[in-house]
């Protein structure tokens, strides 16, 4: 876990990079003056980063079997390259401060306190800023590509039985008999349906994959099938399926007492009550009849008969440690852990973004009788500030997130489905957006202005340029 979190924590680290490349690249003693170095540095930059994405999306675009190594590699080479653009955006908010700094004569007046002087040619604003529109950039991305891997994991997801059974899997080398008895003594009559999963494997020629095997009574066909119509032939294997109908063509195997013996068993194909599940039922008497040893490796409790709590599931399976392991299928449920890191990224730029708007620029400007109320004029300051680092970083990371769509859904299955559709939540995106330099502006109003202007060092630097060299 602590070598993962090294492993893509490094294309974050060399996004948040953008900050130290943004501070040395601001002018400390001529305000607004572009160097040419660092923008030109900053587009050779973003441009190897885009070149790296696009061409990481190239390679997994196609629907069908991913190598699982290479997938990953290839998504931590996309975020390393998403990390090479935003680093390389950051020398050009300094362009976009000097922009705003030449056109503030155009504005209105009463916007022009709003725009003048922003950055005051100093390096703690552009690092601010820079902060601000990382953190937002790799939220957007975040805000992109996460909603895009749920719907595939939705799309990939199988169930394991019925829906709201209890599947309970003997570990290998543990006797049957004694987690049987476990699970009597921690449910006390709730009945058990035996199966044996794993001396048999089929193949059906009609589908793309080798579904499950279960051997075992008439009970567990009706539970596999989820009507209790369905007919008992002993001689008669059953497919259950929404793929296929009637009677099929199917290959049944097994490797005790001879290896790769196949069974001539009849085969009919039934409807599941889950679309998404499909195993192959065999009696348990064909079985024995080939001098198959059955030994259930898997217990199931029918959801008619008793549904387990997720209090009862831990306590069973605190019961049955290192004996078996309990799965109860409720459904596809995705994380939400991504939300609370995006939350915390739009909130540590918030705060960087109050922070890069802390200038003595702010406090001459005040001194000069602005109109406006000073709560107001920072207020302002702080939104502008905040809507040019949020429309770079949003850019940016929409071009990250939308690139890192391809290798972050791609699938290692042999059979896997189709790529399910990108439902990209850009109404929620936008509306994130644009709260955020509101957000910005309602933060900055709340503090003290003499925050903002900071007289104290801006007085400090006047005395220090007013007073006499030293004598030597």
């Amino acid at each position: 876990m602590v070598a993962l979190l090294l492993v893509f924590g490094l294309p974050v680290l060399l996004a948040l990079s953008a900050i130290r490349f943004a501070a040395r690249s601001a002018p400390a003693h001529r305000p607004y003056h572009l160097y040419k170095e660092p923008l030109l540095m900053g587009a050779i930059s973003a441009a190897t980063g885009l070149v790296i994405l696009s061409g990481a999306a190239w390679m997994t675009h196609h629907d069908g079997h991913h190598d699982d190594f290479g997938s990953a590699m290839t998504e931590l080479v996309g975020m390393f390259a998403g990390g090479l653009l935003l680093r390389g955006a950051a020398p050009f908010l300094i362009w976009i401060l000097a922009t705003l700094d030449r056109c503030t004569p155009r504005f209105p007046p009463a916007l022009r306190p709003a725009t003048r002087q922003l950055g005051g040619g100093l390096a703690r604003t552009s690092a601010g800023m820079a902060a601000a529109m990382t953190l937002t950039g790799i939220a957007t991305a975040v805000l992109i590509v996460a909603p895009a891997v749920e719907s595939q994991d939705r799309a990939d997801h199988r169930p394991q039985g019925r829906p709201g059974a209890t599947t309970i899997n003997v570990s290998a080398g543990q006797q049957a008999s004694s987690v049987r008895a476990a699970i009597e003594q921690e449910l006390p009559g709730v009945p058990l349906l035996p199966a044996d999963t794993d001396d048999l494997f089929s193949s059906v020629i009609d589908l793309e994959f080798g579904p499950d095997t279960y051997v075992g009574d008439e009970t567990l066909l009706h539970h596999l099938t989820g009507n209790p119509a369905t007919p008992y032939d002993p001689a008669t294997a059953v497919l259950v399926s929404s793929e296929v109908k009637g009677e099929i063509s199917a290959l049944i195997q097994y490797d005790l007492p001879s290896p790769g013996t196949a069974m001539d068993l009849r085969v009919i194909a039934v409807p599941p009550p889950e679309p998404r599940w499909e195993v192959m039922f065999v009696p348990e008497e064909a079985a024995r009849e080939r001098g198959i040893t059955l030994t259930p490796d898997r217990f199931i409790i029918d959801p008619a008969h008793h549904r387990l709590s997720p209090t009862e599931q831990e306590r069973l399976q605190t019961r049955l440690a290192g004996l078996a392991t309990v799965h109860v299928e409720r459904g596809f449920h995705p994380t939400t852990t991504w939300t609370y890191a995006v939350a915390a990224l739009f909130l540590i730029a918030t705060a960087a973004t109050v922070w890069a708007s802390r200038s003595p620029a702010a406090y001459r400007i005040l001194r000069r009788g602005s109109a406006g109320s000073p709560r107001l004029l920072t207020a302002a300051r702080t939104l502008t500030t905040s809507l040019c680092a949020t429309a770079l970083g949003a850019v940016t990371g929409a071009v990250i997130g939308l690139l890192l769509l391809w290798p972050a859904t791609t699938s290692s299955a042999w059979d896997p489905p189709p790529r399910a559709p990108f439902n990209t939540p850009w109404p929620a995106i936008t509306a994130l957006l644009l709260a955020l330099p509101i957000l910005t502006a309602a933060t900055a109003a709340l503090i003290p202005p003499t925050w903002f202007t900071n007289p104290r060092d801006t007085l400090l630097r006047s005395r220090r340029r007013r007073s006499p060299a030293p004598r030597t």
